[in-house]
């Protein structure tokens, strides 16, 4: 009797320490993989070329329905982005002023220097935006 609960014992810890010992071996793999991700992700954004970096980003502003304002950006002299209403709002209501359009228009520029594409403008990107257009 008293050899059987030793054997079962011995089994139990067997059995713990093979346990711990695979979860030990799963933890290393883990980290392996998640530092070749990392190492991959590193690769591929230091090889990604900007194809606007060395490129001529202008803007322009243009008139719009009811009497407002829009934009153009412009690479090397051709059109890229022709908004002529405020992003991301609905209908085709553009800028009240120059200076509104003006302002999202170079946003948009720097987004497509940086090669930011698509060159997104978010509500919030707007908000600050046009709220401080006196800055």
């Amino acid at each position: 009797m008293k050899k059987n609960i030793i054997i079962i014992i011995l089994l139990v810890i067997i059995i713990v320490l093979a346990f711990f010992l695979w979860k030990a071996k799963t933890n290393n793999m883990e980290k392996a993989i998640q530092n070749t991700e990392i190492q991959l992700q590193d690769t591929v954004s230091s090889s990604v070329v900007n194809p606007y970096q060395n490129t001529d980003v202008t803007t322009n502003i243009i008139s719009s329905e009811d009497n407002t304002f829009g934009y153009d950006i412009l690479i090397n002299g051709q059109i890229l982005v022709h908004q002529p209403s405020i992003p991301g709002l609905p209908g085709n209501k553009g800028f009240d002023t120059e200076q509104q359009a003006q302002r999202v228009a170079n946003f948009v520029a720097t987004k497509v220097k940086n090669n930011e594409m698509p060159p997104t403008v978010t509500n919030e990107d707007l908000n600050e935006l046009l709220n401080n257009i006196n800055d």
